[in-house]
């Protein structure tokens, strides 16, 4: 049986690695979870790779917290609409074993071949002066929602301030 024209799809193989991340201030430990978002047209062949966590790295003051955490991102397609985004979460992990959210970060994934060096500005959101510092006290920060809401409600309809000079 031969397949039509709109039966074929190509595919996308995207590899690459999460190196570490700096500008955070802490010497608490760090790691980050990675989510991979797509359109409709796109399908993971190699299910359960768009989304994974770094292992937590202890890097001293103000230094680059190394992660070196691999991506493997293989898809199929028949539209190039809702190319791959990745979708960052900075955590922390202090001595106690709580986490708490660092910052969030988002970026488009290179559509042409070759290799890149991608830094992707993390930001969280400000509140006044008077919610930082109850937030700080109780450990209750202002937080996203779901991880779609960061690049399909988030940008479009809120104002949001970068706080940290932070980047992965």
């Amino acid at each position: 049986m031969e397949k039509s024209a709109g039966d074929l799809k190509a595919e996308v193989h995207l590899l690459g690695q999460l190196v570490g991340a700096e500008g955070f201030g802490t010497t608490d430990g760090i790691f980050c979870e990675i989510h991979v978002e797509t359109g409709e047209h796109w399908s993971l062949i190699n299910i359960g790779a768009d989304h994974s966590q770094t292992q937590t790295s202890y890097p001293e003051h103000g230094e680059f917290a190394a992660w070196c955490h691999p991506f493997d991102l293989h898809y199929e397609t028949n539209s190039v609409h809702g190319w791959p985004k990745l979708q960052l979460q900075v955590w922390k992990l202090d001595q106690f074993g709580r986490c708490d959210i660092l910052s969030y970060g988002m970026c488009h994934l290179p559509s042409t071949a070759g290799s890149y060096n991608i830094v992707v500005p993390t930001w969280r959101f400000l509140g006044t002066t008077r919610a930082e510092v109850q937030g700080m006290q109780t450990r209750d920060g202002r937080r996203l929602g779901a991880r779609g809401f960061i690049t399909s409600t988030l940008i479009k309809h809120f104002s949001w301030e970068e706080l940290l000079n932070s980047r992965v």
